[in-house]
């Protein structure tokens, strides 16, 4: 998700990386990258810089005295987890230059929308009451008479600090640029999986040129306002949302207020208490097994590179930590980047040629901050040596985990995974994941919980323990590993060396008939024994978070699929949820993963093209998630 720069606190598990400052201003030069210009002095009194700890990472509008209107983004992390707390958020109104002048209100409270969902980036909305009153006059917001706005030919324009570029810096001088409002199946056609027509506008008018964009809000930008003269009153009828590269190929994503007006009045009217439902239009909508599945994929749904790309620009703001790039056809240094990408940072792919293209290349400009690390997964053979280069051209620091073969990267994988993303301390559960090296299928459906809860994956033969998982097991003797597989590819006597570093206690069986047998065994732990023993690590809103969010659909038969699942764990590590693999060419449901995820009650998540995950297994799981057609319980 893209449009802001607003901090993505870390939860549960601790990192062990700061994330990057606030961005530089911008210069004079840069106002005409997205067709903007400065906005007229004194000409939007109640557009409000939204300020973390003293640095621009959001926008937002006065819509009363005493009450701020923002992004639910802004305000809440990719797991959707409020991020940001009151003695930290400030705001500068009344200004064109919110370093130099303005009136700042700082926040007393801030009230997400009790219907937000990260994944679809859906009722985007949220509330903040200020400390101070303002005298500034409020910006109308769009009502039920204004509801034509939504649509073209609508005329609209939207203002912000953010980013002029995709992945460039902000402008301390508010900025405005003019753009048409986009229809509903115009903006779904392209590119976009997961609009909901009922709660999201579109508008923009992008190029096809990333070097010539076009007219776009940009990162920092979220939280702000589109708006339309009506009568010559400005009316505020979106804000801004997300979308993918600035003013490119798509039209930028606005939360429609006229579907929140209700929720709106009633919070800031006393009505409504923070946390209690929308009894509006948002309040009708599907959640759950109920709601829409959500096909995520690029351009071609069976390009794994667009697709990861896909994936990357739904789940990741601006500022991850670190960028994660592996091959998208040679699988076996691959296996461990579920661990390592995580909730941190994007995992992207090098192209059959090895070599990185530039549409990933834009996607690790967006998203990691200039200077910030980018992993490399194995050797020169698998991706590039020119990747390198061309890392460090575009500033990043290339960090390239390569070993002699697929097991010892996996150990130099698991090796930073404990430094980076558990601080130098042991995973959650004292756990660590032993895989066999020669198939991928049980390597990256364990993603669903690599990924989520940072447990690094080992590689091993089937005969004997490999030699750099003995070497990782003695060093750290974890309490638990969890062994993906039976005897065809984790034998008895790699069972038996592990037990004999670890004690015979330690040994996690995960084991099917089949492949997805094997995975519905991960499902199962996931859900009934590693989320609910985590309610001390990760909290929303207060509360411990006990059960998996997400059924993500994902082929684990054909061939070239490993790097589509493994992409999918982007998504399972930072909203939380399950796989639910598929047999054929995507179109067959196994009793066994129906039964995995029975009385879920989740939302589905398809991952690539038709011709891997094809629209009949969406009935089928939605229906085993609503606790039909599967073993309850």
């Amino acid at each position: 998700m893209r449009r802001s720069t607003g901090p993505a606190l870390v939860m549960g598990v601790v990192l062990a990386i700061a994330l990057a400052g606030s961005p530089a201003g911008a210069r004079d030069a840069d106002y005409q990258i997205v067709s903007g210009q400065p906005a007229a002095q004194g000409a939007y009194p109640w557009m409000a810089a939204f300020l973390f700890d003293g640095g621009q990472g959001c926008g937002a509008s006065v819509i009363a005295p005493n009450w701020i209107l923002t992004a639910a983004h802004c305000v809440a992390d990719d797991r959707g987890q409020p991020s940001v707390t009151p003695a930290s958020a400030s705001f500068v109104v009344d200004s064109n230059n919110w370093q130099t002048e303005g009136t700042v209100l700082t926040a007393a409270e801030i009230i997400i929308h009790p219907q937000y969902d990260a994944v679809q980036t859906n009722n985007d909305v949220a509330l903040v009451r200020t400390n101070e009153t303002t005298d500034v006059t409020p910006v109308r917001l769009a009502g039920p008479a204004d509801l034509a706005l939504n649509d073209p030919p609508t005329q609209a324009r939207v203002i912000g600090y953010g980013a002029t570029s995709t992945g460039g810096p902000a402008s301390d001088v508010l900025l405005q640029v003019d753009v048409d409002v986009v229809s509903d199946a115009d903006c779904a056609a392209s590119g976009y999986g997961q609009l909901v027509d009922a709660t999201m506008v579109c508008a923009g008018n992008p190029s096809t040129d990333s070097a010539n964009p076009g007219r776009d809000s940009c990162q920092g930008d979220s939280g702000g306002p589109l708006f339309a003269d009506v009568g010559g009153t400005d009316v505020q009828f979106g804000i801004v949302s997300f979308g993918g590269e600035c003013g490119v190929n798509q039209p930028g994503v606005y939360a429609e207020v006229t579907t929140f007006r209700d929720w709106i009045d009633g919070v800031t009217g006393g009505q409504i208490e923070a946390g209690d439902p929308d009894p509006g239009p948002a309040g009708d909508q599907p959640t759950g097994a109920a709601a829409d599945a959500v096909r995520i994929q690029g351009a071609d749904g069976d390009d794994p590179v667009a697709n990861a790309i896909a994936i990357s620009q739904l789940v990741f703001q601006q500022d991850a930590a670190f960028g994660v790039i592996a091959s998208s056809t040679n699988f076996p240094d691959a296996l461990g980047g579920s661990a390592l990408a995580s909730y941190f940072g994007p995992l992207l792919y090098a192209g059959e040629d090895g070599q990185l293209g530039q549409a990933t290349l834009i996607e690790l400009q967006r998203t990691v901050p200039p200077g910030g690390v980018v992993y490399i997964l194995g050797g020169t053979a698998a991706v590039r040596p020119e990747v390198d280069q061309v890392l460090t051209d575009a500033g990043f620091l290339p960090v390239r985990l390569a070993g002699a073969g697929r097991q010892q990267t996996a150990a130099l994988v698991a090796d930073e995974v404990n430094a980076v993303i558990n601080g130098g301390g042991p995973p959650p559960f004292d756990s660590v994941i032993v895989a066999f090296e020669g198939n991928w299928p049980d390597a990256v459906a364990v993603g669903q919980i690599s990924a989520w809860f940072g447990i690094p994956v080992l590689l091993t033969p089937t005969g004997s323990l490999g030699g750099p998982a003995a070497d990782y097991l003695q060093a750290n003797v974890p309490t638990n590993v969890l062994v993906l597989g039976g005897d065809a590819v984790i034998g008895q006597t790699v069972r038996d060396e592990i037990a004999a570093i670890t004690g015979p206690d330690s040994l996690v069986e995960l084991q099917g008939a089949t492949r997805l047998e094997t995975s519905a065994q991960m499902t199962l732990l996931n859900r009934f024994e590693l989320f609910p023993a985590s309610g001390d690590i990760f909290e929303f809103d207060g509360e411990p978070i006990t059960d998996p969010e997400l059924i993500v659909a994902v082929n684990l038969r054909r061939e070239d699929a490993f790097a589509h699942v493994l992409a999918a764990s982007m998504i399972v590590g930072n909203f939380g949820g399950v796989f639910a693999p598929l047999e054929g060419a995507g179109t067959q449901v196994d009793q066994s993963v129906l039964d995995s995820v029975c009385e879920m009650d989740a939302e589905v998540i398809m991952i690539g093209g038709p011709a891997l995950v094809a629209d009949s297994v969406v009935a089928p799981l939605q229906a085993a998630s609503a606790g039909q057609g599967c073993a309850a319980g």
